[in-house]
């Protein structure tokens, strides 16, 4: 019988893959536990026997330590492409059901991300606290404008001249004003 590396150095590919079609089952039997096909696996085999014929040199090593090292590392690249992948699911997958067949989705689970009467009564709120802070004095108005964008109690004190722990006793009188008179309804 002829040597895979005498089959190799004659040219014979054709006989060189046929004598090794039982190692290629055998490494993808070693593969079983991952999450690839069979087919995925001998795919793998083929791959790895296209660049083992490549680069093999027979000088360096034998055929067979060759290849299965190849084809082990093709077969553990395709694994971790695969893990990489994100798998997608629709949101009417069903997560469970109860006796009487009644499923729960996913689509149950999430919770929604808008809600209108929410959104509708924080805008007439708004529109009243408006309204009320129109009727405070120029300083507090600023004061508040300049809290509301963000600004800190430092930089409002330096805009304004003032102090920053007078910044901050404003903001809490306005605060508690602005409470008030809407608790009252003016």
């Amino acid at each position: 019988m002829v040597s895979n590396e005498e089959l190799f150095m004659s040219g014979d590919i054709e006989n060189l893959y046929k004598s090794n079609k039982h190692l290629m089952f055998h490494i993808a039997n070693k593969f079983l536990n991952l999450n690839l096909e069979y087919d995925d696996l001998m795919e793998c085999g083929d791959l790895a026997f296209v660049k083992a014929i490549k680069i093999f040199n027979p000088n360096k090593s034998k055929w067979a330590t060759y290849f299965s090292k190849v084809m082990v590392n093709e077969i553990l690249m395709v694994n971790r492409k695969k893990n990489r992948e994100v798998e997608t699911i629709s949101i009417e997958t069903v997560i469970c059901e109860d006796s009487d067949n009644n499923a729960l989705t996913i689509q149950d689970v999430i919770p929604a991300t808008k809600n209108t009467l929410d959104e509708a009564i924080n805008l007439i709120v708004t529109e009243e606290i408006l309204i009320i802070a129109s009727k405070l004095s120029l300083k507090k108005r600023e004061v508040l404008r300049l809290h509301l964008l963000g600004r800190k109690q430092k930089d409002i004190g330096k805009a304004l001249s003032l102090s920053q722990s007078y910044v901050s006793r404003l903001i809490k009188n306005i605060c508690l004003e602005l409470k008030i008179t809407y608790e009252k309804g003016a």
